[in-house]
Order: C-alpha cells, then sequence, then structure tokens
C-alpha cells in the first residue's frame, strides 16, 4: 500500500476541533482508522489562567517551564506549567484543587473554587483558520468518508486533483503545534520601533509604549489620521525595525 501523506481539508470556519471529532468518529464507524496515521488541528495549545473570572495569562503550554501565581479571593494560588502539563503546587488552605490531577489536552481544566481561579488548556493562535491536516494512505473511499463528514467541505485540490502537502511545510506546522515557541527573552522593549507584519494595521509602523510577556502582548502608538493611538497587538504581529 502507499506510504501515508499529509493533505489539508477545508472546514467550516471555527469548528476545526468539532470537524476533527468528527473525522476520527466517522473512521471508527467505517473502520477506516487503518488508513490514517494523524489528524492536526494547526493551532497553538496555550494555558489560560483565571482569577474572579477574568483573563490574567495566557501562555504556551510548551516551551519553557514556569510557575504562574495568581491572587484569588482567599490568597494565591501557583500553577506550574512543565513539560506540557499544567497541575497546582500551591493553594490557600481548604482548596482541594491542590490534589486535581495535571491536564494536558485542550478542553481541560483545574478549577479552584474556593480562591474563584482556573487553569485551562485551548487551542490559540491558529494558523491556518478553516483547516485541518490528516496524514493518511488516501484512496477512493476515505476520500468520499471524508467529504461527508459534518463541518468538512473537502481536501484542497491543485490542478482539480488532491495533492499532499510537502513535508517541509508540514514539519514547520508541527513544530509551532507540537513545540510552541520557546523565547529565551522578551523580543521587544518600551521605545522600540516596530511594523505591523499582520492583522487590519499592516504594515503601520509605530512606538512600543507598553509590553505584556506574560499575555506575549504589547500596545504600540501607532499614527491614525494623525493622532497617535494605542493599539494592541501580540507579539507574532509585528517585527522590529
Amino acid at each position: 500500500m502507499d506510504e501515508a501523506k499529509w493533505y489539508a481539508l477545508q472546514t467550516e470556519a471555527g469548528k476545526e476541533v468539532v470537524a476533527k471529532e468528527n473525522l476520527l468518529k466517522v473512521l471508527a464507524l467505517e473502520e477506516l482508522e487503518d488508513l490514517v496515521e494523524e489528524v492536526v488541528v494547526p493551532a497553538e495549545e496555550r494555558v489560560v489562567i483565571k482569577a474572579g473570572g477574568k483573563e490574567k495569562y495566557r501562555l504556551s503550554l510548551h516551551g519553557n517551564n514556569r510557575d504562574i501565581s495568581v491572587l484569588g479571593r482567599k490568597g494565591v494560588t501557583t500553577f506550574r506549567i512543565e513539560n506540557g502539563t499544567v497541575r497546582v503546587i500551591e493553594a490557600p488552605e481548604g482548596d482541594t484543587c491542590i490534589e486535581a490531577p495535571p491536564i494536558s489536552k485542550p478542553g481541560q481544566k483545574i478549577v479552584c473554587k474556593e480562591n474563584k481561579v482556573e487553569a485551562k488548556i485551548i487551542l490559540d493562535s491558529k494558523m491556518f483558520p478553516g483547516y485541518i491536516l490528516i496524514k493518511a494512505k488516501m484512496n477512493d473511499k476515505l476520500l468520499r468518508v471524508i467529504e461527508k463528514t459534518p463541518h468538512i467541505y473537502r481536501p484542497v485540490l491543485v490542478g482539480g486533483r488532491i495533492a499532499p502537502i510537502e513535508e517541509k511545510e508540514v514539519e514547520r506546522i508541527l513544530n509551532f503545534v507540537k513545540k510552541g515557541v520557546k523565547p529565551t527573552k522578551v523580543p521587544f522593549e518600551k521605545g522600540d520601533q516596530v511594523r505591523v507584519i499582520e492583522g487590519p494595521f499592516m504594515n503601520f509602523t509605530g512606538t512600543v509604549e507598553e509590553v505584556n510577556p506574560q499575555k506575549e502582548k504589547l500596545t504600540v502608538l501607532i499614527s491614525i489620521f494623525g493622532r497617535l493611538t494605542p493599539v494592541e497587538l501580540d507579539f507574532s504581529q509585528v517585527e522590529r525595525l
């Protein structure tokens, strides 16, 4: 049988995770699991930490290990992000979340009820909204099943035919998804001159006014209609001049 190759499948935007789950169920039902090695949503796994219902941190699940402390209703709760898992290592007396098992997958969360603090793993920073990737030994039957799966429209076609993705491109995507970004230091500081490379302010230039390394965001002063306007952007949306 042919070697498994990577293909891009077009999905309903915002339904990438549901499309993946539906596909896995259909593959099991049709007994086609042996043809598919992996299904991936091209997004980064992140940890969202909230206190009192308000988001305090949004960090990569992967990369550098770290301890994050947040102040809740009854004191400090500390989460440890380590080797792709999240667990509680410190909590106010009486808060049973200290005994909660580690979490490691999107959708899982740890809730510290007494302190009104929680940590949840999500899929964030989608690289290709409206697409998922599948590594499979493609044949006509599998193709028909894919096209009938809810929230999946069709495989990406080249010249009217389904075509695999280049291996180098897949490696780049998977490196981002599975390893995350591992910065050795905060890439920007106040006063830096930057250019916006993504989003509605693309190609605008401005000055960094504030840096939030925990959320990987920065505030840039951009001249809009002759007035300096503060704009909040992700680190990935700008480059230093």
